[in-house]
């Protein structure tokens, strides 16, 4: 091997055909390139300037953690071996290069940081470091890789046929991750530099996302986090979402293109998309403070489903739990709607539906009117000092009572299958059978 007890300088190129100990702090190689095509050591803080800089195997500290500082010009940077590692004693890495900077074996050190004039190539599988990782340039993942750090920072795109999984909190300030046909994982907590685009085949967020710029999920989306937050812009989720712990989305806008399910509360902070056709939070509540769409027939299941805002669809919509409905209007244009549980009114309602069913009671101190025909299967509505109004046809499921101030008909009252009792308290309001009650048919 050779060793370099001092400085080395000059304006041409070096090539070490063998192993290397760099002891001088320095090799300098004006204008030129550098290659060390065996093992490589440092007895000192060591910086290597030339323009081209490539390691044919491992680079590590002698005797205690050394920093490496690599200062290639528009030359590029090749780490062939392994970079530190357990016993590696590398500490703090720089490398500034105009060229490529390529990771071809596992790195192991305190901390890396690449600069922004460039590409970097991860082809090692692993980086890890108690520190930061800063990659400054476009990033392209050449295996399936794990990066591991106190927090990773991508300041330019991140892509590759591989997948990526960051142990740490991230920092995606280029606008895109894609790992094309796998998946993305964060354990930590992730900030959004700009709007961006996470794509693969799964994004599992594990910690919670902060950002004040859009966030797009093209492929499932796995959220073990307790908070997504786009501060005044929106949050897309193409696919499937699962979530792994009860969530607070806070957008502009949501918007599901696929179903959502998970044992786990839903909220959401902002209007809402919801065109997957299902949400599934199973025993556990769900709720919409803003304006909800429909883009199809949707079944939104929970142990109880709020709506602070107008829902509006030309779809069905069935809700499978208790309902609190704190909306002035739930709207499914010529299309039904069900509600499987106790229907609580948070505010004066109108129900625009072909068909509204209630299975369970209905209440509250608010005005409710439904705008279509009526299933009333529950045996109450309770309207607490406001009017109630039914436009439609209304059929009772079971002995029925309704209380409010001012009970209105539009059309006929009956029974469905057996004769079924109705009592009226309207306080000092009117009540109108503006069509028939009963029938010889008619069950009542």
């Amino acid at each position: 091997g050779f060793t370099f007890a001092d400085v080395v300088s000059g304006a041409h190129s070096l090539s070490v055909l063998g192993n290397t100990a760099i002891n001088g702090g320095s090799v300098t190689t004006t204008g030129k390139a550098q290659s060390y095509s065996g093992a490589v050591t440092l007895d000192q803080n060591t910086t290597l300037t030339g323009v081209g800089v490539s390691f044919g195997s491992t680079v590590q500290g002698a005797t205690s953690p050394r920093t490496l500082t690599v200062d290639s010009g528009a030359g590029n940077v090749i780490f062939g071996g392994a970079l530190g590692g357990s016993n590696g004693f590398i500490s703090d890495v720089t490398v500034n290069s105009g060229g490529m900077t390529r990771f071809s074996a596992p790195v192991q050190v305190t901390s890396l940081q690449t600069n922004a004039n460039g590409t970097v190539e991860i082809n090692g599988a692993t980086v890890t470091t108690t520190g930061t990782q800063i990659y400054g340039e476009v990033l392209t993942l050449g295996a399936d890789t794990t990066l591991t750090a106190s927090q990773v920072t991508f300041a330019d795109l991140v892509s590759g046929a591989h997948s990526l999984s960051v142990l740490g909190n991230t920092a995606i300030n280029g606008g895109s991750v894609t790992t094309t046909g796998k998946a993305q994982s964060y354990s930590g907590a992730v900030t959004l530099g700009q709007d961006t685009t996470l794509t693969g085949s799964t994004v599992s967020l594990g910690g919670n996302v902060t950002s004040s710029s859009g966030l797009s999920v093209v492929g499932n989306a796995i959220i073990n986090a307790s908070q997504v937050t786009t501060t005044g812009a929106n949050q897309n989720y193409s696919g499937t979402v699962t979530l792994g712990a009860d969530t607070t989305l806070t957008a502009s806008q949501v918007t599901f293109a696929d179903v959502v399910s998970g044992a786990h509360s839903l909220s959401v902070l902002g209007n809402t998309a919801i065109n997957g056709g299902s949400v599934t939070t199973t025993g556990k509540a769900q709720s919409y403070s803003g304006a909800v769409t429909l883009g199809q027939a949707t079944t939104l299941t929970g142990s109880t489903v709020t709506f602070g805002g107008n829902v509006t669809s030309s779809s069905g919509l069935s809700v499978v739990g208790n309902a609190i409905i704190n909306a002035s209007q739930v709207t499914t244009t010529g299309a039904n709607q069900n509600y499987s549980g106790t229907v609580t009114l948070g505010a004066d309602t109108t129900l625009t539906a072909s068909q509204v069913t209630f299975a369970d009671v209905v209440s509250g101190a608010h005005s409710l009117s439904v705008l279509g025909n009526t299933a009333i299967n529950g045996g109450s509505v309770t309207t607490t000092g406001k009017a109630q109004s039914y436009s439609g046809a209304v059929t009772l499921g079971q002995n029925t009572t309704l209380t409010g101030v001012g009970v209105s008909f539009g059309s006929t009252v009956q029974g469905t299958t057996s004769p079924r009792t109705l009592t009226v308290d309207s306080g000092e309001g009117n009540v109108i059978f503006g069509g028939a009650l009963g029938g010889s048919n008619g069950f009542i």
